[in-house]
């Protein structure tokens, strides 16, 4: 074997693993996990304020274009526009949810507080709750089980850094 020819074969076979490599790294699915939800009451109506975190280790951004929310009695859509989440007395610190679509960099993770407004009042017990997203006209499915639930001050102070 001529150096020429060691030389291409070596190259090929670098090149061979970078695609091979570069093709995993393309195919990797982000993660999704629901940090805590917040149920807000308004009389025979309720809201789920719900905290996602997504991980995308994947070499392209992720959109999110659909959300559903899942419970034993219910299925809700997320808002389309962001709704007010909190105002503490003070006009200047007003909170809002974040809305679809949801874009998450390469590489990164991202948390966003969703809201799921027009829940029947039934679905204030959460022994398992299902989240259906449309990522990358893909369709991911992944169900929880007993899911943290915040109190009132709780959510408050978790809403403190998202203030205006």
């Amino acid at each position: 074997m001529t150096p020429s020819v060691i030389i291409a074969l070596l190259s090929f076979l670098v090149s061979a693993a970078s695609f091979f490599f570069s093709f995993y790294e393309w195919l990797i699915r982000p993660k999704v996990q629901i940090q805590w939800i917040y149920t807000v009451n308004f009389g025979e109506k309720s809201q789920y304020n719900v905290c996602l975190m997504i991980t995308n280790m994947s070499s392209r951004a992720a959109n999110i274009t659909d959300l559903r929310l899942r419970t034993v009695y219910s299925d809700s859509k997320s808002s389309y526009y962001p709704v007010r989440l909190t105002s503490n007395m003070n006009e200047d610190k007003i909170s809002y949810s974040d809305c679809i679509p949801l874009n998450i960099p390469a590489r990164n993770a991202k948390t966003f507080i969703i809201a799921f407004p027009n829940l029947s009042e039934d679905d204030m017990e959460l022994p398992e709750t299902t989240l259906t997203l449309k990522m990358n006209r893909r369709t991911i499915t992944k169900t929880f089980k007993n899911v943290k639930q915040l109190k009132q001050n709780n959510f408050i102070a978790a809403l403190e850094h998202r203030q205006k």
